[in-house]
């Protein structure tokens, strides 16, 4: 193969499906967004509906499918209704970008350092 013989299309991934939390901000977003340009099928648990309604147009943008979920992945039900989820809207899970993060953000003093 020569350089001049390269295609996108050795990169597609029509057809596979793929979890990413908290893909409805930030680098998620980015991960959900050229996912669906591969031609992945998606599915997003996140903590709120942020970014929802682009989501949903640029997959139809896409010709992808995209399912949102909001719940708390901290919590057992949350996570197995994922994983079931889909599965049945996909029938399977190729990829799995565990994404979503959490920050808290407050002073440090002196007395905290000096405790670890």
């Amino acid at each position: 193969m020569e350089i001049k013989d390269f295609s996108m299309e050795l990169f597609s991934l029509k057809g596979k499906s793929a979890i990413v939390t908290g893909g409805n901000n930030g680098i998620g977003m980015g991960y959900v967004t050229a996912f669906m340009r591969a031609g992945v099928d998606v599915l997003v648990p996140c903590l709120n509906r942020n970014n929802w309604e682009e989501l949903r147009s640029f997959a139809a943008e896409c010709q992808t499918r995209i399912v949102l979920l909001e719940g708390d992945l901290t919590e057992q039900a949350f996570q197995d209704r994922v994983v079931e989820t889909c599965v049945e809207e996909f029938k399977a899970i190729d990829i799995l970008v565990n994404n979503a993060g959490f920050i808290v953000r407050k002073p440090l003093t002196i007395n905290q350092l000096l405790r670890s």
